[in-house]
């Protein structure tokens, strides 16, 4: 049974569970056609922090002595470094797509303009002209579209361990939550 979203927030207000931030999709990019993620910062309630402000830092909501409380500041400090993991190797990954797929459709429009400025304009329709073009830039751009492939599956599966990890230790502090 997957708690719903309530549930999840009274957990979290009693508890040492960070809050995870909303995020976003914007807009198809015109360049790239792939929809942006936007990663949104949970702020304070002030609107200006002080240069020397705690508040930017976790805390416990309630501390506990003995055993149990040393294993719940443990957790905690290793959940939120877990969460930051996930979140930035997800923010990484999601740059890196964004990045090459604006660079590489940059280049394909690019080249496949001067291609249609260099050969004839007749009768065939505009797929039949683009095909040999196509097969040629597919071949010209092996190498980097394989790389981008090697480092696109090391990225993702890089991602989704940062994930698991979090995961692993969210679980374990609500167990010990559960205990305390």
């Amino acid at each position: 049974m997957r708690p719903t979203a309530w549930r999840l927030a009274k957990l979290r207000s009693k508890s040492l569970l960070p809050e995870e931030p909303p995020v976003y999709v914007g807009p198809p990019d015109r360049i790239s056609n792939l929809r942006p993620t936007i990663y949104s910062v949970t702020r304070t309630s002030s609107a200006r922090a002080h240069p020397y402000s705690l508040a930017e830092f976790s805390q416990v909501p309630h501390e506990r002595r003995g055993f149990i409380g040393q294993v719940q500041r443990k957790l905690a400090t290793r959940l939120e470094a877990a969460q930051l993991e996930a979140r930035l190797q997800n923010m990484w990954l999601d740059q890196f797509n964004q990045r090459f797929w604006t660079d590489n459709n940059a280049r394909f429009e690019r080249a496949l303009q001067e291609y249609d400025e260099s050969i004839p304009q007749d009768d065939r329709p505009a797929s039949e002209r683009a095909a040999p073009f196509y097969r040629a830039w597919l071949a010209a751009n092996e190498t980097r579209l394989r790389n981008y492939n090697w480092m696109l599956w090391r990225a993702t599966f890089t991602a989704i361990g940062a994930q698991i990890k979090y995961a692993i230790i969210y679980r374990a502090a609500r167990l010990v939550e559960w205990f305390a």
